[in-house]
């Protein structure tokens, strides 16, 4: 990103910005989820919602520095170079200081790399320990791994030979075909909520700038909300509810159309309430996968919700053209599927991050139906074994 906002700050041909700008979405859109990824994998569970939503909190800062900026830099180039410079000090502290997760070093057999991370911890930590009980946790850690990883493979029946989760194997399962459905349907009711609103800013009344930074500050109160909210209700019922306000400020905009002050105040509600939910889609994915199918799952997610980002300007045309109310209406009766469809995924409150599929697969039993009653978890696990996979 530091490189491609580098050359489009002095590229002199405007037909060559094109590659330069995809290849720049699809390195923000890895990172992104990476970032998330190395949060979940790293971070112990009674504070990797809070870690989750500091990182939000400052997408949320950069939002309003962002339409500052634009104020008073008002070419593009300039903007781009600004961009490619703050880049660039970001790259060495990130290299320097954040650390690989132990999973992923283990996983990858990298124990030489996962001895030095653990003394590294030992030292942060001002623990005293010895190479030898180093060892040992290494070793120790290195079999768990080795049990995980065995109990993560499918053994296909022709060839008798054991193959790894893919994308397919999301859909496979019962229950995981059910999460990722439902989740990939919230990525793109609150993305369409988020993009559609934010993308309409410039169509608010007042001035554009100031209407930028309006719409950057309410995601900042939007992440202690979602913080909170988690804490309090859980990742599955915040969600619900955050995705559904957004759905109904939306579908109230939809008739004060030709109120524009009405207009500018529930917009910034519901992206209020759109951005809760968004940061809480990303900390809420990771919880309902096991650890060789969460990459899969936040990028098959990740994938449909730039789908609906890209639709977003499409319908903020369409009310341009024909009816102010289109963008809000549609983005009002999405989110509304979407906020029913959450309900149904189990609440992983508290729940340490599922390994294998057993585990993921025990999650059930806190799966809420429609009359109240929780599901039965022993059938779930019957059904649900990866040899019956």
């Amino acid at each position: 990103m530091c490189a491609g906002a580098a050359a489009l700050a002095v590229i002199p041909i405007w037909s060559l910005s094109h590659p330069i700008l995809f290849m720049m979405g699809c390195c923000c859109a890895t990172r992104v989820g990476n970032e998330f990824v190395m949060i979940s994998e790293i971070i112990p569970e009674k504070y990797r919602s809070l870690a989750g939503n500091m990182n939000n909190g400052g997408m949320a800062v950069n939002m309003v520095l962002a339409a500052l900026v634009n104020y008073l830099l008002p070419n593009w180039r300039h903007m781009m170079g600004l961009m490619a410079a703050a880049d660039f000090l970001l790259i060495i502290p990130i290299y320097l200081y954040v650390k690989e997760s132990l999973k992923w070093l283990l996983q990858s057999k990298r124990n030489d790399d996962a001895m030095k991370l653990l003394k590294e911890i030992s030292r942060i930590n001002r623990v005293e320990i010895n190479d030898m009980e180093l060892s040992q946790f290494l070793r120790k850690e290195t079999i768990n791994h080795k049990k995980i990883e065995a109990k993560s493979l499918v053994v296909e029946e022709e060839t008798g030979k054991p193959t790894r989760y893919t994308y397919i194997h999301l859909l496979k399962a019962g229950f995981l075909r059910k999460r990722i459905l439902i989740l990939v349907g919230v990525w793109f009711a609150v993305n369409l909520e988020y993009y559609g609103l934010f993308f309409n800013v410039k169509n608010l009344a007042g001035n554009r700038y100031l209407n930028g930074v309006l719409a950057g500050l309410v995601e900042i109160p939007s992440t202690i909300f979602c913080q909170v909210s988690i804490r309090k209700m859980g990742g599955r019922l915040s969600n619900c509810m955050m995705t559904g306000l957004a759905a109904v400020c939306c579908l109230i905009t939809t008739g004060l159309s030709k109120y524009r002050p009405a207009v500018t105040v529930f917009s910034l509600m519901g992206l209020f309430f759109g951005s809760a939910a968004y940061a809480n889609a990303w900390i809420l994915t990771g919880e309902f996968f096991p650890t060789l199918l969460r990459n899969q799952a936040y990028g098959l997610c990740s994938a449909v919700a730039r789908i609906s980002g890209i639709t977003a300007p499409f319908f903020i045309y369409l009310g341009e053209k024909y009816y102010a109310g289109i963008p809000y209406l549609v983005t009002g009766l999405v989110g509304i599927l979407a906020a029913f469809g959450v309900y149904f995924l189990p609440e992983t409150k508290s729940l340490p991050l599922p390994d294998t599929m057993e585990e993921a697969a025990a999650q059930e039993k806190y799966t809420q139906k429609l009359c109240g009653k929780h599901q039965d978890s022993t059938k779930v696990e019957q059904q649900t074994s990866p040899h019956a996979i």
